[in-house]
C-alpha cells in the first residue's frame, strides 16, 4: 500500500528509532556495500515487488516508484541490465522528485518521474496525457476504460489514493481482459479489486506514450495513406512464400475462413472470421502466399481459389470473397506490411484499403471486407506457418546466432534451478554449454518443442501475444502455442518462429554483447538478417577409449560444445608395453592428446591407446609412419578377388559404406583420404595426399562429403607433400589435430601458410614437418596461439631468419 502513516500514538520512543534509522541507513549502505541492483529483485521486471527493495520506505510505500520503473522497462528505452525500482528511487531522491530516501512521497507534477528520467538519463521522450483519464461507473466500466486505452497503444498506470498499479500491456491487449503487473500481488488478472482495493477506490488512470526504442531495420516501408484508388506499387517482401493460417493479431484463435466447408471452395464464397482454440485446422482453412513485384496472391491451400475484392470495388467497405485466380487481377493482389505494433496490414491493390473485420467485432461469423486504414486490431493480422518442414533432427543442441558463431542462446543464471519466465539472452561460448543446451523435439504438426536441458523448462514467448518486442523466456511446459516453434530455413541458417504469432526470434538491436536480450520481431523475409538467423550445433559428444590390445580402458567422457575437455588421467595397461598417449585410429602413430591435456574438437570420437614396446614383448607395434592409399592397418594391401587394391581401383569401385582403413576420394579438394573412424556423427578421415601433385594452392579442409557421407578431417598424413616443389600456398582448416612428420618437408616453394586450427602442440606436429620450405615463408596462425605455435613451428622447421610467423 502506498500511503500508510505512522500512528501519532506510537510514542516518542518509536519516533526516535525511526529518526535514527533515517540518519544511519545511508551510512550502512556505504559500509555494507549495497549495490545498485537489489539481490532480491526478480529477473522478470513484470514481477518486481515493493518487498524486494533495499529501502524500508519503498517496501512500505513504493508502489508508485515500482509502477514508474515498470513503465520505463515496458517502453524498451531502458537497456541497462542493472536498472530496477531502487535505481529509479535513488535518482528521484538525488533530483528532488521524492522527498528523500526516507520519504517516498512524489514531488512536483504527478506522473512526471518517468518523463524526466527518460529525458535526462536516457535522452529519450515519454509523454503523458495531462491529468490522465478519470474513472467512473461500475467496476466493468472502469476495467474497460483501462483496457481500451491500453489497446490503443498507451502505457497505463491505474491510480488511487492508496495504491498505484501498472497495466500489463501484453496480456491486456492479447486477451481483452485487464491484467496488471502489481507491486504487491505480482502479475494478476483484475476482477473487482487491485491489490485488495475495490476498483471503486481508483480515481484515474495515467496514460503515457513513448518514442520507439533504438530502431531496428525493418524491411517494411510505411504504407501510403489509402485513397480508394489503385495502388501504383506494393512493398518489399515481408514473408516467405508458403502456407499460412491468417489469424487476427489481437486474438490468434480467430482466423480468416471461407464460409462452408467445400474443398475446393466455389466462386463468390464469402470470407469471414472463425475460431479454433488450438489452431488445429483443416487444409481448406489454410492460405498459400506467393509474392511477385510488390504484391502477394493469397489462394486457398492447394486450389486455384484466390482471396478477391468483390468486383474490384473502390468503396470503403467493399466485401471480400474467393474467386478463380487470374494473373494480373488487381482484385486478387495484396500488399503486406508491418503495422508497427502487433502484426501486419493487408492492403488490396485495387483500392488501397485494408483487410478489415466489420465493426471491429472479433467473433465467429464476423464479415471481412476492405476498409479505410485505421490501424485498429480489426485490421491487424498475423501469418502462422502451416505444417512447416522439420529440417532439424531430434537431439540436444546449442543454438548459435548468425551474428557471431560464438554467441549462444543462453538461459540466464547458468543453473538448473530457475524460476518460470527466466529470461533468454545471448552469451558467448565462455559459459558452460551444458546450461545452454536445448532438447529439440519434433511435434506432429510441423513445429518443435525446445526444452532447456539443464532446467527442463521450455522456450516460451512471454504472454503468447503478437506485440512487437514481446520477450522470450523459459517456462514450465504447458503445450501452448507460445511453446511451439517453427524452424524455417533462412539464409545461412534458420529462423525460429513461435506458432502463436508467426514472428521471428530476434536479437535486440543486432547486439553482439553478452546479455543482449532476445525478443520477437516481424520476420524479415526479404533481407534475411543475422539477428534473426540461428544455427544448431550438436551439444554433447561422447569420447570413448579403446585399449587397443591392452586392458582397463578408461570410462567414456562427455565433451560439451566448445568447452575444452580435460582428458582423463586414467590409463590402460598392457604387458610388455608403455602407454604413450591417445590417437584417433589404430592406423596411425600420431598421438593427438595425452592424459590431463585438453581436447577441443567437437565430435563423437574413439581414442585408441598408442603403445611403445618396453622390450619385454615378443613383437613390437607396427609402424604406420607412411600411410598410403589402399593400405590397411597392417600396412598390407587390401585384397579384392585376389587382386591388390590400388588407389585407382578404390576410386572406380564405389563403396556405399567405406570401412576403417579404406581410401576415399574427395573431388572438391582433389585429394585422397584414409578413413579413420565411422559411425553416427563420428566419421573421420586423414588427409593422405593430393590427386594432382602439380596443384600450387591447397586447402586441407575441415570436412569432406563423399557419397552423401560427411567426414571430419582430423590429420595430415606423414610425407603428404614431401619434396613437392610445385606447392606455393596451403591453408590448414580448423579441425586438424595433428600433422605427420615430413608432411611438408622439402617444399622449397611453399611461401604462404595459413593455420586456422587451434589444436596443435609439440606432440601433434611431427618431426621436420615444415623443414626445407621457402626461406621467406610467411605463416599466419590464430591470435590466441601465436606464442605457443611460434615455439612449435620453429622446432618443426620454420626457423629461418627471413621466415615469419604472425597472427
Amino acid at each position: 500500500m502506498l500511503y500508510q502513516s505512522k500512528s501519532h500514538f506510537e510514542g516518542k520512543k518509536i519516533a526516535l528509532r525511526i529518526f535514527t534509522l533515517l540518519i544511519f541507513t545511508p551510512m550502512l549502505a556505504i559500509l555494507f556495500g549495497f549495490t545498485s541492483k537489489a539481490a532480491s529483485y526478480s529477473s522478470d521486471w513484470r514481477d518486481w515487488r515493493q518487498k524486494q527493495s533495499d529501502y524500508a520506505t519503498m517496501r512500505s510505500g513504493g508502489c508508485r516508484i515500482v509502477s514508474y520503473a515498470k513503465l520505463l522497462k515496458a517502453t524498451g528505452l531502458v537497456t541497462d541490465p542493472n536498472f530496477n525500482p531502487d535505481e529509479l528511487f535513488r535518482w528521484c531522491a538525488a533530483n528532488g522528485k521524492v522527498a528523500s530516501l526516507g520519504n517516498v512521497t512524489e514531488q512536483g507534477t504527478p506522473g512526471e518521474i518517468p518523463i524526466l528520467y527518460a529525458k535526462k538519463v536516457l535522452g529519450k521522450t515519454i509523454t503523458q496525457k495531462k491529468d490522465g483519464v478519470m474513472l467512473s461507473g461500475d467496476n466493468a466500466t472502469r476495467r474497460n476504460t483501462a483496457i481500451n486505452y491500453s489497446k490503443q497503444g498507451y502505457y497505463v498506470i491505474v491510480c488511487g489514493p492508496n495504491h498505484f498499479s501498472y497495466v500489463d500491456e501484453e496480456r491486456t491487449r492479447s486477451t481483452g481482459n485487464l491484467w496488471v503487473d502489481d507491486s504487491g500481488y505480482g502479475v494478476t488478472q483484475v476482477g473487482d479489486t487491485i491489490c485488495g482495493y475495490s476498483l471503486q477506490k481508483y480515481q484515474r488512470i495515467r496514460i503515457f506514450t513513448a518514442e520507439a526504442p533504438t530502431p531496428q531495420p525493418d524491411p517494411e516501408p510505411t504504407p501510403s495513406t489509402p485513397t480508394g484508388s489503385r495502388m501504383a506499387s506494393g512493398y518489399s517482401r515481408t514473408l516467405p512464400d508458403g502456407d499460412y493460417i491468417i489469424a487476427n493479431a489481437a486474438n490468434q484463435k480467430y482466423y480468416l475462413d471461407i464460409e462452408g466447408s467445400s474443398y475446393p471452395a466455389t466462386e463468390f464464397q464469402n470470407v469471414h472470421l472463425w475460431h479454433e482454440d488450438n489452431l488445429s485446422l483443416n487444409d481448406y482453412d489454410v492460405w498459400h502466399l506467393k509474392y511477385e513485384n510488390g504484391f502477394y496472391t493469397i489462394t486457398q491451400y492447394d486450389t486455384g481459389m484466390a482471396l478477391d475484392v468483390y468486383y474490384q470495388g473502390l468503396e470503403s467497405g467493399t466485401n471480400v470473397d474467393v474467386y478463380y485466380n487470374y494473373e494480373d487481377n488487381d482484385a486478387q493482389l495484396f500488399a503486406i506490411s508491418a503495422n508497427g505494433r502487433n502484426g501486419y496490414r493487408i492492403q488490396a491493390r485495387c483500392n488501397g484499403y485494408s483487410l478489415d473485420i466489420e465493426n471491429g467485432n472479433i467473433a465467429d461469423n464476423s464479415n471481412v471486407r476492405t476498409c479505410s486504414n485505421n490501424n485498429s486490431d480489426a485490421q491487424s493480422w498475423v501469418f502462422i506457418p502451416y505444417k512447416p518442414a522439420q529440417p532439424i533432427s531430434n537431439g540436444r543442441y546449442i543454438i548459435t546466432s548468425a551474428l557471431n558463431s560464438n554467441l549462444e542462446l543462453d538461459v540466464a543464471g547458468d543453473t538448473a534451478n530457475i524460476a518460470n519466465a527466466t529470461n533468454v539472452q545471448i552469451w558467448d561460448d565462455s559459459c558452460q554449454s551444458k546450461y545452454n543446451s536445448f532438447d529439440v523435439e519434433k511435434l506432429n504438426n510441423g513445429y518443435y518443442k525446445l526444452t532447456n536441458a539443464a532446467s527442463g523448462k521450455v522456450l516460451d514467448l512471454y504472454g503468447g501475444g503478437t506485440q512487437y518486442n514481446s520477450n522470450i523466456c523459459v517456462h514450465d511446459a504447458n503445450g501452448s502455442l507460445a511453446q511451439q516453434w517453427a524452424i524455417i530455413p533462412a539464409g545461412s541458417g534458420y529462423a525460429l518462429v513461435p506458432r502463436c504469432s508467426g514472428m521471428a526470434m530476434d536479437v535486440v538491436n543486432s547486439s553482439k554483447s553478452n546479455g543482449a536480450n532476445v525478443q520477437q520481431r516481424p520476420f524479415n523475409g526479404n533481407n534475411i538478417q543475422a539477428n534473426q538467423t540461428w544455427n544448431f550445433a550438436v551439444a554433447e559428444h561422447t569420447i570413448k577409449y579403446d585399449a587397443n590390445g591392452g586392458n582397463n580402458a578408461p570410462a567414456s567422457q562427455i565433451k560439451y560444445y566448445r568447452n575444452a575437455l580435460t582428458i582423463t588421467n586414467d590409463i590402460p595397461t598392457r604387458s610388455g608395453y608403455k602407454f604413450a598417449g591417445w590417437k584417433v585410429s589404430k592406423a596411425t602413430n600420431n598421438i593427438i592428446v595425452k592424459p590431463g591435456e585438453l581436447l577441443k574438437i567437437d565430435m563423437n570420437m574413439i581414442l585408441y591407446a598408442h603403445w611403445e614396446s618396453t622390450g619385454n614383448n615378443e613383437t613390437g607395434e607396427k609402424s604406420t609412419e607412411e600411410i598410403k592409399p589402399g593400405k590397411d592397418e597392417s600396412g598390407e594391401g587390401k585384397k579384392t578377388e585376389g587382386k591388390d587394391t590400388k588407389p585407382s581401383d578404390k576410386v572406380e569401385t564405389k563403396q556405399a559404406k567405406p570401412e576403417v582403413g579404406d581410401t576415399v576420394v574427395d573431388e572438391e579438394s582433389n585429394a585422397y583420404y584414409l578413413v579413420l573412424q565411422t559411425g553416427v556423427n563420428s566419421n573421420a578421415v586423414i588427409y593422405v595426399k593430393s590427386k594432382n601433385s602439380s596443384d600450387k594452392n591447397v586447402t586441407i579442409p575441415a570436412d569432406i562429403t563423399v557419397d552423401d557421407v560427411n567426414y571430419m578431417v582430423y590429420a595430415i598424413a606423414p610425407n603428404a607433400f614431401k619434396n613437392n616443389t610445385k606447392l606455393r600456398s596451403v591453408t590448414i582448416e580448423k579441425n586438424i589435430l595433428s600433422i605427420g612428420k615430413n608432411a611438408f618437408y622439402g617444399c622449397k616453394n611453399l611461401k604462404n601458410i595459413r593455420i586456422k586450427t587451434t589444436s596443435l602442440s609439440k606432440n601433434t606436429v611431427g618431426k621436420n614437418a615444415f623443414k626445407g620450405i621457402n626461406t621467406k615463408a610467411k605463416v599466419k596462425v590464430p591470435k590466441s596461439k601465436l606464442k605457443s605455435y611460434t615455439k612449435v613451428l620453429k622446432a618443426r622447421g620454420i626457423s629461418g631468419k627471413k621466415q615469419t610467423i604472425t597472427k
